[in-house]
């Protein structure tokens, strides 16, 4: 079980913003020998859930990897009785429509209606961002306890992701404070 939970924890590193990642990154990180890194990446290359740039013999994630999360979009009940909701709102507005989650301590988009006023966000689906970089973020734990918040913000350093980040932790509260304010309406 333990090489199962090493070559998972491998596959983990490429939930990240690096787009590719090389044998000796990913053995730096694991502190596992190169060797063994080359034999488990392997083995995801000929599953399909790792793919090799032949020329920089960097890797990325394979299309098998992005199958078994469609099917977990698929098969998720929030997502089954969102679409209908999203589509009327779509329709509604003409702007686009994302679900996401929290996932641990970020956001997760999960998926998307585009409408016809669509702007380029670079908001995937797939993406994680911090929750205090994002509306979606912020109106997911604008619900949470005072203490579930205290605990997040004490786990979580608020680092800028554009220059209109919010990174302070006063401007944060009043932000949820006026989001939940605005739900109660």
């Amino acid at each position: 079980m333990k090489t199962l939970d090493t070559a998972l924890s491998i596959l983990e590193l490429f939930l990240t913003e690096e787009h590719t990642l090389s044998v000796t990154e990913i053995a730096a990180v694991t502190g596992l020998p190169k060797s063994k890194v080359s034999r488990l990446l392997a083995v995801f290359r000929q599953r399909g859930f790792l793919e090799q740039d032949s020329e920089s013999r960097r890797y990325k994630v394979g299309l098998v990897a992005f199958e078994f999360g469609s099917h977990y979009v698929k098969s998720h009940p929030l997502a089954h009785e969102a679409l209908p909701i999203m589509r009327t709102i779509v329709d509604a507005c003409g702007h686009s429509t994302t679900l996401s989650i929290m996932n641990g301590d970020t956001v997760l988009h999960l998926m998307a209606v585009e409408g016809p006023l669509y702007t380029e966000g670079h908001w995937r689906v797939g993406n994680r961002l911090p929750f205090h970089a994002t509306s979606a973020g912020k109106v997911l734990i604008a619900g949470l306890d005072a203490a579930m918040l205290y605990d997040l913000l004490g786990r979580n350093e608020m680092k800028p992701i554009t220059s209109l980040t919010t990174v302070d932790e006063a401007t944060l509260r009043r932000q949820l404070d006026e989001s939940a304010a605005a739900a109660s309406v």
